[in-house]
């Protein structure tokens, strides 16, 4: 066997061996994987990955991923926070026509759960006062482990629809009605 199949041979190995690294029941920032609820990018290449888990106490906890090139930040709530933010995203959705920034400058920077290290905050705005239809909801993650990390999410109408949507199976997976996602 030359050395080049042999190299290939092992890479193979090593690539099916390790396998998606957000698998469920697999650990990632010490959390248990319960599976991937939204993951989408927005029209500037920014990604938005919504993910369940459980911590090791078994406590639900939901994670926004956000990446904006080489730049990530990783923000966290718990039930209680989920529950107020998947509220406010539901009535952006619903009362989109009418929207106005003081909606969400209540919220201010909402500080995330510290997991592994990362703590980020979260802020809400309105981006563009008229006409609404070509306006964004623009989410602004800030924080990180060990240097501050900033990404901005733009999510439109009709994403902002999706992304709703996907709340509710975020739901069922902190619940556990629906079987986990194993790939990201």
């Amino acid at each position: 066997m030359s050395l080049f199949s042999r190299i290939l041979t092992a890479t193979l190995l090593c690539a099916a061996t390790l396998g998606p690294v957000w698998a469920q029941g697999q650990p990632f920032d010490g959390l248990t994987v319960l599976g991937v609820g939204h993951d989408a990018k927005d029209q500037q290449g920014d990604e938005l990955k919504l993910m369940a888990f459980k911590t090791k106490h078994g406590e639900p906890v939901v994670g926004f991923y956000c990446t904006s090139g080489n730049t990530e930040v990783h923000y966290y709530v718990n039930a209680a926070a989920w529950d107020k933010l998947k509220q406010l995203f539901i009535r952006a959705r619903d009362q989109w026509p009418t929207l106005t920034q003081a909606e969400f400058a209540a919220m201010g920077a909402a500080p995330g759960y510290r997991i592994a290290n990362r703590l980020a905050t979260m802020r809400i705005s309105l981006e563009g006062a008229t006409p609404l239809d070509s306006s964004g909801l623009l989410l602004v993650f800030v924080g990180g482990a060990s240097k501050v990390n900033r990404v901005v999410i733009d999510l439109k109408h009709a994403e902002l629809k999706n992304f709703v949507e996907d709340l509710y199976k975020i739901d069922s997976l902190l619940r556990g009605d629906t079987p986990a996602t194993t790939t990201p």
